[in-house]
């Protein structure tokens, strides 16, 4: 243990907590996506209907990810099938107001700033933890990171992720 306060995802909805190995062999679109930068993950989870498929990683705060909210986790990564469009916006809508374009690794995306209710957001999008989200695509999956970080940050870490 590293006496770090454990994260507590399990109270805020991300579904039933799994273990790294069964994340792997559940993996959207056969692989696991992890940001180099953070490593492991200190928790995982399953998603549950109609997000069965998607799958949660939970970072407990530490230097550089504050904790969020009165949580003792840092950061959040969800990974959900499909683009960016149909994971996690309502059907119909497309990404306008409120978010700002952001590239990641070369690729599109965007930015949501903590505080900033973005209402074409499908509900299991909505800030749950009212840190800053960073939304990009990558490999067939629909990335959605949230933090308490600048942007400049979020994208760095994204931009690790393998």
């Amino acid at each position: 243990s590293t006496g770090r306060p454990r994260p507590s995802g399990g109270e805020l909805g991300f579904g039933s907590r799994i273990s790294l190995r069964e994340a792997r062999a559940g993996a959207v679109a056969g692989k696991l996506l992890l940001p180099e930068t953070l490593g492991e993950p200190d928790e995982v989870y399953a998603g549950e209907p109609p997000d069965e498929e998607s799958i949660t990683l939970v970072y407990g705060a530490r230097s550089g990810l504050p904790p969020l909210g009165g949580t003792g986790i840092g950061l959040v990564l969800t990974e959900s099938p499909g683009d960016v469009g149909s994971a996690y916006f309502r059907e119909g809508e497309r990404p306008e107001a409120g978010l700002q374009r952001a590239r990641v690794g070369g690729k599109p995306g965007y930015w949501v700033p903590a505080g900033r209710g973005v209402s074409s957001l499908a509900g299991r999008a909505e800030a749950r933890l009212h840190g800053s989200v960073l939304l990009w695509e990558q490999e067939g999956v629909a990335l959605r990171l949230e933090a308490d970080i600048p942007k400049q940050e979020a994208i760095r870490i994204a931009g690790s992720v393998r």
